[in-house]
Formats: C-alpha cells, structure tokens, sequence
C-alpha cells in the first residue's frame, strides 16, 4: 500500500482501458478461412498413418491457403503432394 493508506489504482485503469482496446480490436478483425485440407483427407487420398508428419503436412497446408496458394480441397491435395 502506499504511504497514504490508499490503494492506487491508476496502473490496474491502464491495464482495463488496454484490455479493452485489444479485445475491441479482435473483434474488428477478420476471422480465418476454415481449414480446406483434414488430417482424414491427408490419410484417405495417400493413406498415410497417423502421426506428427500429417501436423508438419497441415502447417504447410495452412500456410499455403492463408497465403492465397491453394483456394480448394483438389488445389491443396495436389499441393502437398511434392512434400510427400
């Protein structure tokens, strides 16, 4: 507490009047595409196992869809082939 018995809350209105500017601004923004590629169609099309190299397969799908390289779930399919 400080020297005058007070409690200041100056640094927790700092902190509310910053959460709310980030939780307005999440709202503003624009939500992700769905996934076009599953992990079952991964497994399906290649018949792959599961496992961690069906994640590393979805990560670089992911990132080739958000990047705008890939727009349906054919596009993706023959995408990810070359990293099979």
């Amino acid at each position: 507490m400080p020297p005058s018995g007070k409690p200041d809350f100056t640094s927790y209105r700092e902190i509310k009047l910053r959460i709310n500017k980030l939780k307005s601004k999440i709202k503003n923004k624009k939500q992700l595409p769905k996934q076009i590629v599953t992990g079952h169609d991964l497994i399906n099309k290649y018949k792959l196992k599961p496992g961690p190299k069906i994640g590393q397969l979805l990560e670089i799908l992911r990132e080739a869809q958000l990047k705008g390289k890939i727009n349906t779930k054919a596009d993706g399919l023959k995408y990810i082939k070359k990293y099979l």
